[in-house]
């Protein structure tokens, strides 16, 4: 009889920032006294990624 091998699973490893690389962003948070998706912190985040991904069609963009 032959045994059967188990299939490989291969994971995808995180790459979770150390907390040492996130304290002025803590700090910044904690200043604000908001901690939800509408506080300062992430208005910052939702601008860097939008530049960052689609300020080459600002050109085609109309301010309402």
């Amino acid at each position: 009889m032959t045994e059967m091998s188990l299939p490989e699973i291969s994971f995808i490893r995180s790459n979770i920032p150390k907390i040492s690389q996130l304290s002025e962003s803590v700090i910044a948070m904690e200043n604000s006294g908001i901690y939800t998706n509408y506080g300062p912190i992430n208005q910052k985040f939702e601008k860097r990624l939008v530049d960052a991904n689609f300020s080459h069609l600002r050109k085609f963009w109309v301010i309402l």
